[in-house]
């Protein structure tokens, strides 16, 4: 025998079904209100342009002159047209100064180039002799030339000794010397590299070959003891395991 489905049950069941269609008719079509369409599918609506949905109706938008609805159904409803900006519940037209341009945005402008933000105007860089218009909107708008640096808005030349070269830093001298040399005052000086030697990987200074240690300006051969073997560093000694140095010996602890 069939059991009958209790009547409390279909009751939920038909409110269930109700709250999740609250736009659908009883008849399987969609309830639309005033002002507004079938969305492509038909399973829903949107409002018409010029109209911002509130709950279940399409409420007439306000829009301001020099603006446009957005069919958006949040915030406004409306944006202002390209060349005006939101102010005052209105549009009000950007003010571009002389040598400025609005962004690609259309909300703001910006200076030409050869040209700074000076509050709402756009002011000439004053460009010094060897240097170079800049793209950043930051700082003066100028770069000095290569073998150039900035000292009181002016592009003074950095004069680079023998053996040397220039490098981009606005602190220091402004130059370094070539591999193989030392710095020495204001000159750079070749380094003399000793018999059994080379020279380090940035080239200012020099190192014994391994098995080699250094003495004053010269690499002398490392001298062994009887169980003892060349350190990590190639330069120096130290016992074999279980012995211990003793000054330079290698002894078994005692």
């Amino acid at each position: 025998m069939t059991k009958s489905i209790p009547m409390a049950l279909c009751a939920a069941l038909g409110l269930m079904l109700a709250v999740a269609s609250p736009a659908t008719a009883q008849d399987g079509k969609v309830d639309v209100p005033e002002n507004a369409s079938l969305d492509r599918y038909g399973s829903g609506w949107s409002c018409n342009n010029g109209y911002q949905r509130n709950k279940s109706q399409c409420d007439k938008l306000t829009i301001p002159e020099n603006a446009f609805p957005t069919g958006r159904s949040y915030g406004s409803g409306w944006a202002c047209k390209r060349g005006f900006r939101e102010q005052d519940g209105g549009c009000q037209a950007i003010a571009v100064p002389e040598n400025g341009f609005l962004t690609a945005s259309g909300n703001g402008w910006e200076c030409a180039r050869g040209y700074r933000t000076e509050g709402n105007s756009c002011r000439k860089i004053a460009l010094p002799e060897n240097a170079f218009l800049t793209d950043g909107k930051y700082g003066n708008g100028w770069s000095c030339e290569r073998g150039f640096r900035e000292e009181n808005n002016r592009c003074e030349e950095v004069i680079i000794p023998a053996n040397a070269y220039f490098v981009e830093q606005s602190y220091g001298s402004g130059w370094r010397c070539n591999r193989g040399f030392a710095l020495t005052g204001n000159s750079c000086v070749k380094i003399a590299v000793p018999q059994n030697a080379y020279l380090v990987e940035n080239g200012d200074r020099w190192r014994c070959d391994r098995g080699f240690s250094q003495s004053g300006n010269q690499c002398l051969a490392l001298t062994l003891p009887e169980n003892a073997h060349i350190d990590y560093s190639g330069n120096g000694w130290e016992c074999d395991t279980p012995y211990r140095k003793s000054g330079q010996r290698c002894e078994l602890p005692g």
